[in-house]
Parts: C-alpha cells; structure tokens; sequence
C-alpha cells in the first residue's frame, strides 16, 4: 500500500489519523479507499500505516512504546 512512488500522499494523508477508518477487509484514508484481498493483507497494510504515523508524529515517542504499537494486533487469527 505505500509504495515509494506513493510515499509523499501516504505521509501527507496519514500524517493526519482522523482520517483513517479500518473495517473488515477494508482500510479507508479520506479520500482513498483500500480493499485488501483478505485478512493478512490487511495486518500488512495496518504495520505499515503505524510506522508511517510513528516517523511522522510531532512528538517523541520512547522507543518501547514504538515497538509495542507496531506489536499491537500482529499475533491474532483469523476468528479473532
């Protein structure tokens, strides 16, 4: 999902989480919208949206803390 050629849009409209929205299989960042093709994909796209907002956020963010939010949500299944 942010690939290099994208990498400027993604920072600009991510650097902003209000517009964020996250259902089922679906990722949408006011005014784009993302359809994953199922659930990993997904996981792929949410670990790259959180280290993007991470390196751009207007405030220091300890380390440990960087790393359990980019820990957040990675060992679940599928039913969960």
């Amino acid at each position: 999902m942010v690939e290099s050629s994208n990498q400027e849009i993604s920072n600009k409209w991510v650097s902003d989480c209000r517009n964020i929205l996250f259902k089922k299989f679906t990722i949408e960042i006011s005014p784009f919208h993302f359809q994953a093709r199922n659930l990993e994909q997904k996981r792929e796209w949410t670990l790259q949206l959180k280290r993007v907002i991470l390196e751009n956020y207007n405030a220091v963010i300890p380390s440990h803390a960087r790393q359990l939010v980019m820990e957040l949500g990675q060992n679940r299944t599928d039913g969960e």
